[in-house]
């Protein structure tokens, strides 16, 4: 029982050096950083400077490592227009893996100890196997860590049940991944790659293969990963509740990446719209806009 959660950071910090020795030295940096930023908020009066502090760090990393090139070659293409030679060079930099969900955590986290909703926590084992768990890392959830710290406390048990459940959603997942979305990808790719070779109605039905597809890839990595934490004993947040079964658009986006919309709302829309109530409607809009602006940059 006391060697699990060192058992579980090994093999989450093997399963990122798989895909990167230096990915995982920067999520590492990243870690120890906001591991003293969350202290360091409790501790302070001045919550909001450090607060600021944390989101510059962790943006910061964000957008060197996912949108500098991004915005340098948007910037390129500009000052050519114009007939000027951009200066900034092209940065060749692998891309931590799972950089944005951890950043999206990190900040949240941070967030949270600053509004008072939890205390930092102080345990730097369970502070890290939470950062680097690895079923979560690729994809999500958008987890809270209010939500995973206490059950990272907890001895867990080998329960049959509970593992055999588990396997059927990883199983479920695989179907979903690999018979769904793999073999409708295969379609999807060849008409949208020689889309004046295809009629309309071709077309049409190569965008609704590609609405399935891409719930199926998505949902299907969820299900493996729910699957994997409900055999460790980690109830982790659910992503997906049907969201074909929507009756509008506003129910859409209560069932689809549940995490993500969650915490857009949590840490976006609510505090903008607080923040600018005194124009009712027009408050309102501009927070929308906002957040659905920075979840298409997110989103790449």
């Amino acid at each position: 029982g006391k060697l699990q959660l060192w058992w579980l950071l090994v093999g989450s910090i093997v399963f990122c050096a798989f895909y990167s020795l230096k990915g995982l030295g920067i999520l590492s940096a990243l870690i120890i950083c906001n591991y003293f930023t969350g202290i360091w908020i409790e501790k302070t009066i001045k919550k909001n400077a450090v607060l600021l502090l944390s989101c510059i760090v962790n943006l910061g990393a964000l957008f060197i490592f996912k949108y500098y090139n991004f915005f340098n070659l948007e910037f390129s293409s500009f000052l050519n227009g114009i007939g000027i030679h951009n200066p900034l060079p092209v940065l060749h930099l692998l891309v931590p893996v799972g950089l944005s969900y951890f950043i999206l955590q990190a900040i949240g986290y941070n967030v949270d100890i600053q509004r008072e909703m939890e205390p930092a926590e102080k345990k730097f084992l369970v502070f890290t196997t939470y950062f680097l768990y690895f079923p979560k890392l690729i994809q999500g959830p958008v987890d809270r860590p209010r939500n995973i710290f206490p059950q990272l406390y907890e001895s867990k048990k080998f329960d049959y049940n509970r593992v055999v459940s588990g396997l059927k959603l990883i199983a479920w997942g695989l179907i979903k991944k690999l018979v769904i979305a793999d073999r409708l990808s295969i379609v999807v790719s060849q008409v949208y790659d020689h889309t004046e070779q295809y009629s309309g109605i071709i077309l049409l039905v190569a965008g609704l293969f590609y609405m399935v597809q891409l719930y199926a890839d998505f949902s299907g990595y969820m299900d493996i990963a729910l699957g994997v934490s409900q055999i460790l004993g980690i109830e982790i947040m659910q992503n997906f509740n049907r969201p074909f079964a929507a009756t509008s658009v506003t129910d859409f986006w209560k069932r689809w990446h549940i995490s993500l919309s969650t915490w857009l709302y949590e840490y976006v829309y609510n505090p903008i719209s607080l923040q600018w109530r005194n124009l009712g409607n027009w408050g309102m809009v501009f927070a929308i806009f906002i957040t659905f602006f920075l979840s298409g940059l997110w989103h790449g």
